[in-house]
């Protein structure tokens, strides 16, 4: 399994870096630099591209307001990083977001969300995502650790590709098989029946 340490070693190779990390916890300079950069990229990357494997949906209760108030106040899960989509349950048709959270003017019977939350776990990943990320890091990496200014420019055409390659095989997921429905003349003309 894909964990934190394999996806920082995938991008020190991309990087042409010989040393091989055990732990993020050490005082290297890579370890540091990947540390102090991954969860940073990882949410930007999740939000950018709203892969599958993030996407989730929540049905909030209110937490806030009054009858006579504007609205009631829904807090979004902690783990939201964009919000896609959000229904109010009854008959409130309006929203607004505010702060960490969604006011629905109306009867308060709560609301429906569509979002991308954070995948912090990179086994949980679809594997364009893990090539993606281990090439941000590389690029996020190489300032520092190759002082090369030919190696950042391939890492940022690498990158787009890379980040391509994961919308692409996402945007095919989960997408149904069209059946093939035949008329007897169809049938007959195609398959000779």
């Amino acid at each position: 399994m894909l964990g934190a340490v394999e996806l920082v070693n995938q991008a020190l190779a991309k990087l042409g870096q010989a040393q091989r990390l055990t732990t993020l916890d050490s005082p290297d300079a890579a370890a540091v630099l990947a540390s102090t950069v991954l969860d940073g990229a990882r949410r930007d990357e999740i939000r950018r591209i709203a892969p599958h494997f993030a996407r989730a949906t929540a049905t909030l209760a209110a937490t806030v307001g009054t009858e006579n108030s504007a609205g009631w106040w829904y807090a979004f899960p902690a783990d939201l990083i964009r919000l896609l989509r959000v229904e109010p349950i009854g008959e409130a048709s309006a929203w607004a977001v505010e702060g960490r959270g969604v006011r629905v003017p109306g009867d308060g019977q709560g609301v429906v969300i569509y979002y991308v939350r954070d995948v912090p776990d990179p086994a949980h990943w679809d594997p364009s995502f893990a090539n993606l990320m281990a090439t941000r890091l590389a690029w996020e990496l190489a300032p520092a650790l190759t002082q090369s200014d030919q190696t950042l420019a391939k890492l940022a055409r690498e990158l787009e590709d890379a980040r391509q390659a994961a919308a692409q095989a996402d945007a095919h997921e989960g997408l149904p098989v069209p059946a093939v429905i035949m008329s007897e003349v169809v049938a007959a003309r195609y398959l000779g029946v």
